[in-house]
């Protein structure tokens, strides 16, 4: 049996109601506002599959659509034959399996309902981050009729539990004219406006999914004006054996943190190029983790960073590079 790696509070779970679910032959536990990839980790399970000509094992990098190790396929309660585990949320009955390579597409007949729906705004706002929902707010108080769509089951972006956040949604959902889709994702903009995006409406409810309900609606949108606020993906820095699992972007560990309560290790050292991944060092520590260094590759580091670090016992290496990863089927340490 593996160790638990959830914390014992915080995140945006529903800890109350447990889900039973299934990956690779192996019976677990999560719970509402898990994705598959949260209570992977949440279950101390670090390799979800493996790479396609060497057969090295590949864990999670990202906590989001900005992961692309941990490709997985899907059995019950529906089919999709290769979609990252980040993005699965976990429901009732949910079956799956790690994908080396392409997916195999199912020979069973789809019962499930789809449909699509037309839309005419002034404006459609893409992602309801911070940007999207002031843009949103912006543009529905100057009388507008906006759509606001974000693939994520809540608003607030990468600070979905910000006070702002509730306050900003309950003003734009207050509207005649405004309307706001959640689990959709705007997928090809062309001529004159046009947007196309689709929600996934029952995937996360499970076997309880309504059958008279589509399971997907593809959204037809034509927009006077569209402004796309998408936000940007953390990038990873490049070295030796950084696809072991347990190598992760420093903002997914954090996030797995904040928004599904996973630790998603008991030690780690951050190596970063900028002062972003400091606030994911001292998120980790403050939570208990055991954060050995931090491995800066500039020289000048700011005074408040250092101090904090020096306050919580955090070795600070500056003009300094992790050069490898050391481990066979996970990290166990790096070389500087």
């Amino acid at each position: 049996m593996t160790r638990s790696h959830r914390a014992t509070t915080g995140g945006r779970i529903d800890r109350s109601v447990p889900i039973e679910f299934e990956f690779d032959g192996v019976a677990y536990t999560g719970h509402p506002g898990d994705t598959l990839a949260s209570a992977l980790l949440a279950n101390g399970i670090r390799t979800i599959t493996s790479s396609v000509i060497l057969g090295r094992p590949r864990g999670v990098t990202g906590s989001w659509a900005d992961d692309a190790t941990a490709q997985i396929g899907i059995d019950a309660p529906y089919s999709e034959p290769m979609v990252p585990a980040t993005t699965v949320e976990l429901c009732p009955g949910l079956v799956a399996h790690g994908v080396a390579g392409l997916g195999a597409l199912s020979s069973d007949v789809d019962t499930a309902r789809y449909d699509s729906l037309h839309h005419h705004p002034d404006v459609l706002v893409v992602g309801a981050g911070a940007a999207g929902l002031m843009a949103s707010l912006i543009a529905a108080r100057a009388g507008l009729r906006v759509l606001l769509v974000d693939e994520r089951t809540e608003a607030g972006g990468a600070t979905p539990w910000a006070p702002w956040v509730t306050e900003a949604v309950a003003e734009f959902d207050a509207f005649d004219t405004t309307s706001r889709l959640v689990r959709t994702t705007a997928f090809g903009a062309y001529d004159d406006g046009f947007v196309l995006a689709v929600e996934r409406r029952t995937d996360h409810l499970g076997l309880a999914a309504p059958r008279q309900v589509s399971r997907q609606r593809i959204h037809r949108i034509r927009a006077r004006h569209t402004v796309v606020c998408a936000g940007a993906h953390e990038r990873p820095i490049i070295f030796g054996n950084n696809d072991l699992p347990g190598v992760m972007l420093a903002g997914a560990a954090a996030d797995f943190l904040r928004r599904y309560g996973v630790v998603v290790g008991t030690s780690a050292v951050v190596f970063t190029a900028c002062d972003a991944a400091y606030d994911a060092a001292f998120t980790l520590a403050e939570a208990g983790v055991d954060v050995r260094a931090i491995v800066d590759v500039r020289t000048d580091v700011a005074t408040d960073l250092t101090e904090q670090a020096a306050a919580l016992g955090i070795t600070l290496h500056t003009d300094s590079a992790v050069v490898g990863a050391l481990g066979t089927d996970a990290v166990s340490g790096v070389e500087l």
